[in-house]
């Protein structure tokens, strides 16, 4: 037995190297090829390649989660990493008390932080959360008659510079079209933003500037003390569901690109009704639905 281990020891040696070298490149392989498969199959499928690879900013991926429920009107789906954070979720509710709940703590918890554009309906909250509200015609009557909508709210955890905005925007979009073509709601299809398309947060002016405008209310109004020479921020998108004006105090330097504290905030939402949203500094927002009047943030 030592006369052949003598003999073969080469070859031996020969096999262990090579034993460890397959194992070393099969957990090479390995990680790609399930990362691959991990980013075509999220969400059924149906993420464009080139957008989610923006957004994941080269971050390892680690699962993926999928669940559609036609009764409820309910769609979920998450893409996670290996650390365990969201690099894409989507979640679509059509009706029921989840949808409730999820309208009511946008409108009194986090406003909308960036109007959409291209008359896409829906906006961006202020943790780059961009909601989509398109109508779905055979999913029944609002209480006010109109058309009942579909929310879908798409979250890329990763998406902060213009280029991965862009990306994730797109990613809403075609993800929104699916939930809807899912839920049979009929209607057309929204519109692929343009080329580098991304949330627009506003445009900042002096108060006084701002009469005659959507947000002229904050011009001719009553306002805290400190907001008289402040600036307002308007943002507003024609055909979207939501408009915002803000009154911030001024800043420090004048800058009007650079304001101090929010102190008044005007929310108007459309399409479920018109509601009308008012948030001081202090306090709660304060939301009525209402015929929103001429000149109010549309």
């Amino acid at each position: 037995m030592e006369n052949w281990a003598r003999r073969h020891r080469g070859w031996v040696w020969g096999s262990v190297c090579g034993l460890v070298v397959l194992v070393v490149v099969g957990f090479s392989v390995r990680v790609p090829v399930k990362e691959w498969w991990l980013a075509r199959e999220a969400c059924g499928g149906e993420l464009p390649a080139g957008d989610l690879k923006t957004v994941r900013t080269d971050v390892p991926l680690g699962s993926e989660k999928e669940s559609f429920d036609a009764e409820l009107g309910e769609y979920h789906c998450v893409l996670t990493s290996d650390q365990g954070r969201v690099v894409v979720a989507v979640d679509a509710f059509l009706g029921g008390a989840d949808r409730e709940k999820q309208m009511s703590f946008i409108g009194s918890s986090y406003p909308p932080h960036a109007v959409l554009p291209g008359g896409l309906p829906g906006f961006e909250d202020e943790h780059s959360l961009v909601y989509l509200m398109p109508e779905c015609p055979r999913g029944g009557k609002e209480t006010s008659r109109e058309p009942r909508r579909l929310l879908v709210g798409t979250w890329a955890y990763f998406a902060e510079s213009r280029e991965e905005k862009a990306a994730m925007l797109r990613l809403a979009v075609r993800m929104t079209n699916v939930v809807t073509e899912k839920l049979g709601c009929g209607g057309e299809p929204l519109a692929a933003p343009k080329d580098g398309a991304v949330p627009d947060t506003g445009t900042y002016v002096p108060r006084a500037e701002a009469k005659g405008t959507v947000c002229g209310a904050l011009a001719t109004t009553r306002v805290p003390a400190e907001g008289r020479d402040g600036v307002v921020r308007i943002a507003m998108a024609d055909g979207g569901v939501v408009g915002r004006c803000t009154l911030r105090a001024p800043g420090e330097t004048g800058d009007s690109t650079r304001p101090g504290k929010p102190l008044v905030e005007l929310t108007s939402w459309r399409g479920t009704g018109e509601r009308a949203c008012t948030r001081w500094t202090r306090g709660p927002a304060r939301c009525r639905w209402v015929a929103a009047p001429p000149g109010s943030p549309r």
